[in-house]
């Protein structure tokens, strides 16, 4: 991308370093406009009638006086009339023969000028656009400047053909801070190419694969997520910006991926009651027990089709019913879930032997969540899924004085203890039943 174009926001600026003699004068080191467009081409345009103006600041000696209205005249792109599509490229591809044209005729001391980064602006002065560096082009650029071994160049590589997909082969100097920040959200959510049935699938499919679908397990581990951070930062900071000058500032800077970052989003108390009282009006069972079990068990969604199915127990010694998993993926997801209070109110000992898809929840869950006018993201802009009622439910629990020790044996997560760990039991299900108790999303 051309040095003095930059993309924030899908909105093409113009910016513009200042030159270090004239710092003195005005104390700033860059100035940035937008240019209103979101085409690169009508950019380059844009800024290519402003060469001479560039020229003069950089190679004249100024006063204060002309140096402000050199600025002025820099950053005014009012009398510029609009382009369309079909104007852009007639004149971008006539700007480029007259520069392929003329080309002979320049200076000696321009050979190292590439013709395809020349351009004409007004009256037909020749400036310097650049070319794009397309990533494609500057990854092999990167490959050939770094030297890894076999696992390190697999990895990279992994991570190469995930950008490709999410971005396509843009120019790089168009990446944002935002960019990058997306990147990271997206990969997250992706699931592991490495499981079934994800390992038969592109990675563009995967990229597109619908996040209600994937299970808890199957997404890609926070410590891979660290992983793409650490390539995107050798590649933009120390590559793009320390070795090829692309950037002033890498957009990795000040860039960070916490492990313990929440995946999704919650629902608040009033979406809560919302969900609950569409389940008391929907006539199918598996729908109103999808909504109420996601609810008040904080349970995962292939646990609450086995809860569908499996139906009620009854513990004889303290008179209290539950919900029991004989197996998991970890040790910790095999448990006992006491019932709330509230499933019992409306029913739930009565059902047993409903069939249902997981993937079937999910698209119930998303139409409701529309129907109700729910907003998909949260007030973080975190996404909200069928998995978020865990998310809710856990932060519920925290809420109310809950321990993180109590909600990790209620929900089945692996307890991070250390060495005490091999110290602590099974909670009985009388403690757990006295978290049960303390779930409530009333607003009284």
């Amino acid at each position: 991308m051309n040095q003095y174009i930059q993309l924030r926001n899908s909105i093409y600026h113009f910016r513009f370093k200042v030159p270090k003699s004239l710092r003195c004068i005005i104390d700033k080191a860059e100035i940035t406009r937008t240019l209103k467009t979101d085409s690169y081409q009508l950019a380059c345009i844009k800024v290519s009638t402003k060469s001479a103006l560039i020229y003069q600041l950089k190679n004249s000696d100024v006063s204060k006086n002309e140096l402000s209205a050199l600025l002025v005249r820099l950053f005014d792109f009012s009398e510029q009339k609009e382009i369309c599509d079909s104007e852009v490229e007639m004149k971008i591809g006539d700007q480029f023969q007259k520069s392929l044209d003329i080309i002979t005729h320049i200076s000696p001391h321009s050979h190292n000028i590439e013709a395809s980064s020349l351009i004409t602006g007004q009256n037909g002065a020749l400036s310097c656009v650049e070319a794009p560096y397309l990533l494609s082009k500057a990854w092999s650029d990167f490959v050939d400047f770094k030297t890894w071994n076999d696992k390190r160049t697999k990895e990279y590589t992994a991570h190469y053909h995930f950008l490709l997909a999410l971005w396509g082969d843009v120019d790089v100097r168009a990446i944002s801070k935002q960019d990058i920040r997306k990147c990271l959200n997206t990969f997250e959510l992706m699931p592991q190419g490495n499981k079934k049935p994800y390992n038969k699938l592109s990675v563009a499919e995967r990229l597109n694969y619908p996040t209600d679908a994937i299970p808890e397990e199957n997404f890609i581990s926070p410590k891979t997520v660290k992983s793409l951070l650490k390539t995107l930062q050798g590649f933009f900071s120390t590559f793009l910006t320390g070795e090829k000058d692309c950037f002033i500032q890498s957009p990795t800077a000040n860039v960070k991926y916490t492990i313990s970052e929440k995946r999704f989003g919650i629902y608040t108390d009033l979406e809560i009651q919302a969900f609950e009282h569409e389940a008391d009006d929907v006539k199918e069972p598996w729908q109103r027990w999808a909504l109420l079990l996601a609810i008040y068990t904080g349970a995962r969604r292939g646990e609450i089709v086995k809860f569908m199915y499996d139906g009620v127990k009854l513990d004889t010694e303290h008179n209290l019913y539950y919900f029991e998993l004989l197996e998991g993926k970890t040790e910790a997801a095999k448990r006992k879930v006491p019932v709330h209070p509230k499933l019992i109110e409306k029913g739930v000992l009565k059902i047993s032997g409903i069939v249902i898809k997981a993937e079937t929840i999910t698209d119930y869950i998303n139409k409701t969540r529309d129907t109700l006018e729910i907003p998909l993201n949260d007030l973080e802009d975190s996404k909200r899924i069928y998995h978020s009622f865990r998310h809710s439910f856990i932060t519920k629990g925290i809420s109310k004085g809950v321990t993180v020790e109590h909600l990790q044996s209620l929900v089945g997560h692996s307890k991070n203890l250390g060495i005490t760990s091999r110290y602590v039991h099974r909670l009985s299900l009388a403690d757990l039943n006295e978290v049960i108790l303390k779930i409530s999303y009333s607003s009284y």
